[in-house]
């Protein structure tokens, strides 16, 4: 058996779908096309190959499996598509080709494909095996490598892998990736075991493999430069990467699921799984320098445990994480006692000094002393592209805000749960589709958001960490929230946290507030909300913004924090009233009554509301929306943050 030949025709095995939906035929024609396509350009034997993957009832006899390699691509083929996707159903009528949400019965669309856009999908795929004939016919590995290149970049990620609502809810690419990491692991175990291991799921055995850095945040947040923030998210960034290039290498491309922001997700054989994961574990350490460990683990199953329970065995595999995280020891290396210690670590002696960086230390100036690490990591940082200051991030104010955003209970769909609301399973295709949509949203679509009132220190997986202008903070938060709730098509909420800082203050004290605003939020009934405050002190302590004492205050009508989105909207629209100037003279003298020391201030800008009510001169709706905001603290916060940052 060969690997390369395996694994290129599991990558190409439904390739015929496009031009069979374009042309409206039936779903089980769709190999007569895989064929035809394939032999123009790679030869009848690979045609054949990829073709014969099926053998239900719906597929002449003579188009089963017939040699091992085809049966591996079959049963390859069927894990991956799990176990809720039916041999065989209600046909669709085809064109156009829907690809819809994965959280929905296929009635949210993502992607729609008339006759003419499936047919310019095909024209892409040809056009790229034609490209890479020539190299797969002279060597397979290298044939391989370029062709799942090629593939990866190509249209299929628009069309879904089957047509029927509502498994048409991951991409054909997807499928395609998926079907040949698993046909990869099959091969390796045969070779392993020195013969073709039958003809059932059970007889394979495949390790999910999981990684995920050791408290990623505080090593990025670590120090109090900006350009050592990027630079830190950059290490990471490449630690990760250097991670899926060591499975790449080992396993082959397909083998990686996921991979970002100091965390991975793969799949191996079992009998390689244990000398891969100390190799990733070390290539990962190695690239940070020792500075961030990683927690790795794996979960071991059949084939048929991970066709009927996938989404159970990554759980099982969260939860190992999870567990094996809490268990780790965190090694604090001891200072050194004699020489100058780093001013940023505390910990290596200093070896370098920062030229633009001085310090008043006992009233006697001196440059920023830094170790060889923290010095690497300085300049990585600032020969990144601007900005390297934090002053070029401030407002005209000298304001700058901190935007720390999460996607909520994404873990919750991996798993399966939510989407067992839409009578879903977790599969392993629709994993991979996920996970890549929605990294592909913060990467992308988030990160352009962010960018334009400032700078991104990372964004990747569902998270996003930006430093922008200050007076921008609450309209970025909230065009955030909105773009990435559009793309999850209001099936999935973001939470937030906002801190507002003067620039003059140390970065590390906006960071480490905006975690726990984050928290806060996370702690929300329902999700979906944002927690913000406007720093003025450096004392500010955790304790001072905990989610406990925001609930103490909110119980006493002092603040409304944290705020769900729509909330939130409302407050927004008040404090651009202030703002801009348009504040009714109503709301006004509400703002100018709940901002005196009085101690019946409450009481008086009720009674005032309730008379402006009662002479006419305040509407009844308004009235009662101004009342609500007074009782629940809105108002207050609007104050609060007019009077400190206009």
């Amino acid at each position: 058996m060969d690997l390369n030949l395996v694994r290129i025709c599991a990558l190409l095995h439904d390739i015929g779908k496009p031009m069979c939906w374009a042309k409206g035929d039936s779903f089980e024609k769709h190999i007569f096309y895989t064929r035809d396509i394939i032999e123009r350009f790679l030869g009848s034997e690979l045609a054949l190959m990829a073709m014969r993957h099926h053998w239900g009832p719906g597929y002449d006899s003579d188009y089963h499996p017939k040699r091992d390699e085809e049966w591996i691509i079959g049963l390859a083929d069927k894990i991956a598509t799990g176990a809720d996707r039916p041999e065989r159903g209600r046909r669709v009528k085809v064109p156009p080709v829907k690809l819809s949400f994965p959280l929905s019965r296929g009635e949210i669309v993502h992607v729609s494909s008339s006759s003419d856009d499936l047919r310019n999908i095909n024209a892409d795929v040809e056009k790229k095996l034609k490209k890479v004939s020539n190299v797969i016919k002279g060597n397979l590995f290298d044939g391989y490598r370029a062709l799942y290149d090629e593939l990866e970049r190509s249209l299929l990620v628009n069309i879904p892998a089957d047509t029927r609502p509502p498994f048409n809810d991951h991409s054909l690419w997807d499928h395609l990736k998926m079907t040949a990491a698993f046909a990869t692991c099959m091969c390796l175990e045969c070779e392993h075991e020195g013969r073709f291991l039958g003809r059932e799921f059970d007889n394979y055995e495949f390790a999910l493999i999981g990684g995920d850095a050791d408290r990623v945040s505080a090593y990025i947040n670590r120090s109090l430069r900006l350009p050592d923030l990027r630079a830190g998210s950059e290490i990471v960034k490449k630690a990760t990467d250097e991670v899926a290039g060591v499975i790449s290498e080992r396993l082959g491309p397909e083998c990686v699921i996921f991979a970002g922001g100091g965390n991975f997700l793969a799949l191996s054989p079992s009998f390689m799984a244990d000398e891969l994961m100390r190799e990733l574990k070390s290539r990962f350490e190695k690239c940070t320098e020792g500075e961030l460990g990683i927690t790795v683990r794996k979960i071991v199953g059949s084939g048929m445990k991970f066709k009927e329970e996938f989404g159970g065995v990554w759980a099982s595999l969260r939860g190992e994480v999870r567990v094996g995280k809490m268990k780790k020891l965190i090694k604090v290396p001891q200072p050194i006692v004699e020489g100058r210690l780093c001013d940023i670590c505390g910990l290596r002696p200093a070896t370098h000094e920062d030229p633009l960086r001085v310090l008043p230390y006992d009233a006697r100036p001196r440059f920023e002393r830094l170790c060889d690490a923290c010095y690497k990591r300085r300049d990585m940082g600032r020969r990144m592209s601007k900005p390297t200051m934090l002053d070029e991030l401030a407002d005209e104010d000298g304001y700058v805000a901190v935007v720390r955003a999460d996607g909520d209970d994404i873990g919750e769909i991996f798993t399966g749960e939510r989407l067992s609301e839409y009578g879903k399973y977790s599969t392993p295709s629709r994993l991979a589709f996920f996970s890549r949509y929605v990294n592909e949203v913060c990467e992308r679509e988030l990160r352009d958001v962010a960018s334009k009132y400032g700078c991104v220190i990372y964004a990747g997986g569902d998270d996003i960490l930006a430093i922008i202008k200050g007076k921008y903070g609450f309209d970025c938060a909230l065009q955030i929230r909105k773009r990435f709730e559009e793309l999850m098509h209001g099936r999935v909420t973001i939470s937030m946290g906002l801190v507002i800082i003067k620039k003059v203050f140390p970065i590390y004290v906006a960071l480490e507030v905006a975690e726990q605003l984050l928290r806060n939020a996370k702690r929300q009934k329902g999700k979906g909300s944002i927690d913000f405050s406007v720093v003025y002190q450096v004392g500010v302590t955790k304790d001072d913004i905990s989610f406990d004492s925001r609930m103490e205050l909110r119980s006493k009508g002092l603040t409304h924090r944290p705020y769900k989105w729509a909330e939130f909207e409302r407050f927004l629209d008040l404090l651009r009233l202030l703002r801009t100037g348009t504040a009714t003279t109503q709301l006004r003298s509400v703002v100018r009554i709940l901002s005196s020391s009085d101690s019946y201030r409450f009481e008086r800008a009720e009674l005032f509301v309730k008379s402006q009510m009662g002479r006419g001169l305040i509407d009844y709706e308004t009235g009662m929306a101004l009342l609500n905001d007074i009782r629940s603290g809105v108002i207050l916060d609007v104050v609060s943050v007019f009077r400190r940052v206009g």
